[in-house]
């Protein structure tokens, strides 16, 4: 993170404004951070920091404390959360430009670094395209550096673990990743997280393996939903159901695992569909497969037929009713499931 803010500004003499917007609250936040850390380590005067919320301050008030000089510390760094609340609601550039703060942008202290932290819709997207702006955005983006923090979607996942790793002095295995995934998978900050506790429990280990990723987030060691989800790919009935009972043995997690099923061949569903002979970053891209791991969706996909593929879906979808009504044989339920997956109802 401290490199990519560093391509842009320098933190030792920061621009007297700078914007950080977007939809990936996590990546906002820490790169917030990050500047506000590598400025309390400099031997500067702009370690005197005030915080606010734009909830509570008007424009008006920001410009006057932006301008405000005291003696006993001349430079100042002011950080305002949730800028996007101060912004008028119906403007114009002729009413406000010559507001306070519209005066203040044109003229910017030089004592005073401003840090605005924004999640404003208008600025979706600003990155990849030109956009018409209201003030007091049209003002910033076209005078101050920005930077934008675009939504990280899950089929990205992969690749940004692997690539926070790397930053941290660590790989990751693929499975090792897509463990991560299943396991903390709901936001980057969750998988942020899990990956700081990973690297305090590795030691002096620089690899982040499948068994490593287990022990943080406790789950079974020798059989995983993976491991499931792969003998059910190679049609092996007898390693799958073995696995499945004890997966149940050590964590009851039936419904995860109907989830991770169901998305696996609903993922085959949509390969089966394409045409398979194009490029293989394209077929991963349009698919939402991980590039790495699309020769193993390719070789379960010669196994199983689009039909044999809708009676997967079919059988999880009973199970999962099943499972949801009360007086069922979990265990029962699920090896059921998986003899319908690799045998069809018979």
């Amino acid at each position: 993170m401290l490199k990519t803010i560093e391509k842009k500004i320098n933190i030792s003499n920061p621009p007297r404004v700078l914007l950080i917007f977007g939809e990936e609250e996590f990546l906002v936040d820490e790169a917030v951070k990050t500047i506000l850390d590598k400025l309390s380590k400099l031997k500067t005067d702009w370690n005197e920091f005030e915080r606010y919320d734009g909830e509570n301050i008007n424009l008006g008030d920001l410009a006057d404390m932006c301008s405000t000089v005291s003696l006993l510390t001349p430079q100042k760094t002011i950080l305002v959360k949730n800028f996007e609340k101060m912004v008028p609601k119906a403007n114009t550039k002729k009413n406000f430009d010559n507001s306070p703060f519209g005066k203040y942008l044109k003229h910017p202290s030089e004592n005073t670094f401003l840090i605005l932290q924004a999640n404003h819709t208008s600025l979706n997207g600003l990155s990849k395209k030109v956009k018409k702006l209201n003030f007091p955005f049209d003002i910033l983006i076209e005078k101050y550096p920005w930077f934008e923090f675009a939504k990280v979607w899950p089929n990205e996942y992969p690749k940004w673990i692997e690539s926070r790793a790397s930053s941290l002095n660590m790989k990751i295995s693929p499975q090792a990743a897509e463990m991560l995934i299943t396991k903390a998978g709901d936001s980057l900050r969750s998988l942020n997280n899990e990956l700081d506790k990973l690297q305090i429990s590795l030691d002096d280990k620089d690899l982040i393996q499948l068994e490593d990723v287990l022990r943080v987030t406790g789950s079974s060691k020798e059989s995983t939903v993976f491991d499931l989800q792969k003998y059910i790919g190679k049609k092996n009935l007898k390693d799958a159901v073995k696995t499945m009972i004890d997966m149940l043995e050590v964590d009851r997690q039936e419904m995860l695992t109907i989830t991770i099923l169901q998305r696996f061949f609903i993922t085959l569903w949509k390969l089966s569909e394409e045409d398979l002979s194009q490029n293989k970053y394209a077929l991963a891209a349009k698919t939402g497969i991980n590039a790495f791991f699309l020769s193993e969706y390719l070789d379960v996909l010669r196994r199983y037929s689009p039909a044999q593929i809708a009676n997967a879906l079919a059988a999880l979808q009973e199970a999962d009713e099943k499972l949801k009504s009360s007086g069922s044989d979990n265990l029962f339920l699920m090896i059921n499931a998986i003899r319908k997956i690799i045998n069809g109802y018979t």
